[in-house]
């Protein structure tokens, strides 16, 4: 029986998409460029010189792809912009194919990408990651827009909750899309990860089936629960946004009621990312296990390599893409500098 589980499965596999920020690169730093994370650039390299297909998925809303790419193309890495898939081009299109005119609630840097659209009297909202312009001015107007029209439409550019820059977390576009939802009583859209229709248009420019695919993320949701929602493999890194605490915490929360569940049956808020955990798939090294004790058979969280979550070592794009070449290809031996693989 062929093996399904990471890093098992890699024989099977004929395609990888990365995400962006977090795993290659973290964002910030002087000049604006970021800052490569360690052996990233030769992960990329690594893999466009294998028989792996490679695109790279990102919720990237502060820019033009154009702009974002050659960004990337500056920290050193062989990307082009037919290979990279972020929202907006998604969100362009959805809005022709539905007569919509938005509003729009995003980064100075993003507008070009709307130039083809009608932006007169708005009849939608979107909304992607604004940074300082999401003041309560702004918020205020697009709310506005939403309550006065009889069917609002809010379109979010991704739905993260926050993500890392050099100089520490940020709030992410999620929490501003959740505050326009509850004052408005309405329900968004979702253009960008973890929408499987998103993810679906990766697949279909690989021309690859879910399962011949692997997702490398650091968003547990985002990117690994949206990628297994879709049907493909999703593994986690612990660089960018991943730390150790935060983890348990997501962790436990996308867990709970579990104990009233068949084990392995889906959650219907976790998705496929409850169905993995309960299977045992190592997100990143973490296990869940039952407590053999006291306390009525508690979940609790565990890493084989130290107790602290805090100090777990870390998993990065390089060591991931180090164990998958390593699976496909034994006879060939690839390392990286801080990478550790999985199981």
């Amino acid at each position: 029986m062929a093996a399904t589980g990471w890093p098992g499965c890699a024989n099977s596999l004929k395609g990888v998409i990365l995400d962006m920020c977090g795993v290659l690169y973290d964002s910030g730093g002087e000049g604006g460029d970021g800052v490569a994370i360690s052996g990233s650039i030769g992960a990329v390299e690594k893999l466009k010189a294998s028989d792996l297909q490679l695109r790279f998925c990102t919720n990237e809303t502060q820019a033009t792809r154009e702009t974002f790419v050659a960004k990337l193309q500056r920290l050193g890495f062989d990307i082009s912009v037919s290979e990279v898939f972020p929202p907006a081009p998604a969100a362009v299109a959805v809005l022709k194919e539905r007569g919509l005119r938005p509003h729009l609630l995003v980064h100075e840097g993003l507008l070009p990408e709307f130039d083809s659209v009608d932006k007169n009297n708005p009849n939608c909202v979107i909304i992607g990651d604004a940074a300082e312009n999401f003041s309560y001015q702004n918020l205020n107007e697009a709310f506005r827009v939403l309550i006065d029209l009889e069917k609002p439409v809010l379109l979010s550019l991704g739905q993260g909750r926050y993500y890392k820059e050099t100089d520490g977390l940020k709030l992410d576009v999620g929490v501003y899309m959740k505050a326009l939802e509850y004052a408005c009583d309405l329900k968004g859209e979702v253009i960008g990860k973890p929408s499987s229709m998103f993810f679906q248009s990766v697949l279909n420019d690989m021309g690859l089936q879910p399962h011949e695919v692997l997702m490398i993320g650091d968003d547990l949701l985002s990117d690994v629960g949206g990628a297994q929602q879709c049907g493909m493999k999703g593994v986690q890194v612990r660089t960018g946004k991943y730390s150790g605490t935060l983890h348990c915490r997501r962790m436990a929360s996308i867990t709970a009621g579990l104990s009233k569940r068949t084990r392995g049956a889906p959650c219907n808020r976790g998705g496929a990312v409850t169905q993995k955990v309960n299977d045992g798939v190592n997100f990143g090294g973490l296990r869940r296990h039952r407590s053999r004790g006291g306390g009525g058979g508690a979940d609790k969280w565990s890493s084989s390599s130290s107790s602290s979550p805090d100090t777990w070592p870390t998993f990065t794009a390089a060591s991931h893409v180090t164990v998958l070449l390593r699976e496909k290809a034994p006879f060939v031996s690839q390392s990286w500098e801080g990478g550790r693989s999985l199981g």
